[in-house]
C-alpha cells in the first residue's frame, strides 16, 4: 500500500471507515466482486450484465425516493455493499482519492465524526464520485439515471435499476429477493450503528423502501 494511503488509513478513526476505505482500495488493486458479509447473491454473477462483454465496473441503485432523505445520504444513491470493477479501474481511483481529501478535512472538524461517515467513506460520497465520473466521461447526468426499471451499459460501466441490488425496495418497483431481476440480497445488519438504530433501519427498508 502506498506511504500516503496508509497514512490515511491509519488515522481514520472508526472501524467502520477502514472497513469502507479496504474495499475501495483491495478492489482497486486487484479487480473482482466486492459484496458485505450480510448478503447473499442471488443470480450468477456471469449473467449480471445482460451479455455485455465490455463491462469494467458494476453498480447498482440502492434507493431512489425523496421520502428517503431521512435515511440515505443522497435522494438518488446507488449501493456500495456490492459492486464489481476491474484492476485499477478510474472510478476507484478518484473514490480512493477523495477519501484522501476528505480525511484532511474531517479529521480537524469539531462535528461529532460519527455523523459524517456517510459522505466520508460511505455511500454519499460513493454516489457522488460515481456521477462525477459519468458525467464528465460520458456528459450523462444522475437526474436521466433516475427510476430506470432495466439496466443501462454507459461506457465501460454497467448501471442497474433499484430491483437488482436493492430487491426488498417494494415502493420503487422491486417485486422481492424471489423476483428474477433481483440479483443480490442485503440484510442490512448494519454493524457499525447502535442497536436500536440498526432495528429502525432494518425495518424502514422493509416496508417503505
Amino acid at each position: 500500500m502506498p506511504p500516503d494511503i496508509a497514512s490515511v488509513y491509519d488515522i481514520l478513526p472508526f472501524a467502520v471507515l477502514k472497513a469502507d476505505f479496504f474495499r475501495y482500495i483491495a478492489t482497486y488493486i486487484l479487480g473482482g466482486v466486492y459484496s458485505d458479509i450480510d448478503t447473499e447473491c442471488l443470480q450468477p454473477i456471469n449473467v449480471w450484465t445482460d451479455n455485455y462483454t465490455n463491462v469494467s465496473f458494476i453498480v447498482g441503485v440502492e434507493g431512489d425516493t425523496a421520502i428517503g432523505g431521512a435515511i440515505l445520504a443522497r435522494k438518488l444513491q446507488l449501493c456500495q455493499w456490492t459492486f464489481a470493477a476491474k484492476p485499477k479501474h478510474p472510478i476507484l481511483k478518484r473514490m480512493i482519492d477523495n477519501i484522501k481529501k476528505k480525511t484532511k478535512i474531517f479529521i480537524k472538524s469539531k462535528k461529532d465524526l460519527s455523523t459524517i461517515i456517510m459522505d466520508w467513506t460511505g455511500p454519499g460520497l460513493w454516489t457522488d464520485t460515481i456521477f462525477d465520473y459519468l458525467n464528465e466521461t460520458f456528459n450523462i447526468n444522475s437526474s436521466t439515471l433516475s427510476k430506470l426499471n432495466q439496466g443501462r451499459l454507459i461506457g465501460d460501466v454497467y448501471y442497474l435499476p433499484v430491483a437488482a441490488f436493492s430487491p426488498v425496495a417494494l415502493s420503487l418497483g422491486a417485486k422481492g429477493r424471489n423476483d428474477k431481476e433481483a440479483l443480490v440480497y442485503h440484510d442490512f445488519q448494519g454493524s457499525w450503528k447502535p442497536n436500536l438504530i440498526q432495528k429502525f433501519f432494518k425495518l424502514i427498508r422493509s416496508h417503505i423502501l
